[in-house]
């Protein structure tokens, strides 16, 4: 249970949902200092145990933030249950989500897409124009899944952003990236510049 002991109004929650991920980024704890965390992902029973219904709507939850500083969130393997018990506990539950998006397939993607809606995102976070171009830091990305992910995350009614670093490899290509975030049905295209570079 939740002990809420200064009263706050718990309206954002950032969950680590897992620390699994499939890529070797340079710049990531997982690479940078590999051996020295764990793996680990959150089970659909804690989530249950932690955000039951009453909690959610005691604590006035109105958005979680599915993001990963030391893995991907879409590789936890309870992902698709969680995101539909959130969305059926709570279907005005803001769920966003950020992911790198490789080597799911489209079968995958249209599930997540039907269990999303219109107060719901995810963002892509893509560097690159082409597979090498975007493996040149999202290293062992899959940019054909990636593209797969966005189109059909396209058909959802969920917002569906791209989001690209500026590194000295693309700062020329911006316009480009642009153009495919566009071309695959990205709703919202943002640029970042990172504190790591």
């Amino acid at each position: 249970m939740i002990k809420n002991i200064y009263k706050h109004q718990l309206l954002y929650w950032h969950l680590e949902l897992s620390s699994k991920c499939m890529l070797k980024c340079p710049r990531c704890p997982r690479t940078e200092k590999r051996g020295k965390y764990e793996v680990t992902e959150m089970s659909m029973d804690f989530i249950r145990r932690i955000f039951s219904q009453k909690v959610i709507a005691q604590a006035k939850i109105k958005k979680i933030l599915l993001c990963g500083g030391q893995g991907d969130p879409i590789y936890n393997s309870s992902f698709l249950p969680i995101i539909e018990y959130f969305k059926q506990t709570t279907p005005s539950l803001s769920l966003a989500i950020v992911t790198n998006g490789s080597y799911k397939n489209k079968s995958w993607w249209q599930a997540l897409s039907g269990l999303l809606n219109e107060h719901d995102s995810i963002t892509f976070s893509v560097d690159g124009w082409d597979n090498d171009s975007n493996n040149l830091y999202r290293m062992n990305s899959n940019f054909e899944s990636i593209l797969t992910g966005l189109q059909t995350m396209a058909t959802s009614k969920a917002k569906v952003r791209w989001s690209t670093i500026v590194f000295r490899f693309n700062q020329n290509h911006i316009n480009t990236i642009k153009a495919i975030a566009q071309e695959n049905g990205a709703d919202f295209f943002d640029v970042t510049i990172s504190n790591l570079f």
